[in-house]
């Protein structure tokens, strides 16, 4: 299994990694991820994913599902930016790029959910 999954992640890197950085590029804090909540709803429609939108009244929420009947299984995409965590990419040490940023990691969640669940190959 290990190796599927290390095969799969070779395979789809390049994909994964511009889903990450268009996130990373476009630092949204909690109910303002606008551009990157849109980026991700569409990438899910490109692999088959039916999205529903504005969750619980909340108008940058997804869920993506694809199939039926069981086991049924969820993940969630945290890919929120924070204040005062803006930094260059690529890099160790402390280099501020704006106020708003994915210091925090999140642009890698929001992506590492949606690579487990992918359909692509």
């Amino acid at each position: 299994m290990q190796e599927f999954i290390m095969d799969y992640l070779d395979r789809n890197q390049a994909y994964f990694k511009g889903n990450s950085e268009f996130i990373y590029r476009h630092p949204e804090t909690r109910f303002e991820k606008y551009q990157s909540s849109s980026y991700l709803a569409k990438a899910c429609k490109e692999q088959a994913f039916t999205v529903e939108r504005k969750v619980a009244n909340l108008e940058t929420t997804l869920i993506a599902t694809y199939g039926t009947g069981e086991p049924v299984s969820g993940s969630l995409g945290d890919f929120d930016a924070l204040s005062e965590l803006g930094q260059q990419p690529n890099e160790t040490s402390y280099l501020p790029l704006g106020n708003v940023g994915h210091g925090c990691g999140h642009n890698l969640l929001g992506t590492g959910s949606f690579a487990a669940a992918w359909r692509g190959e």
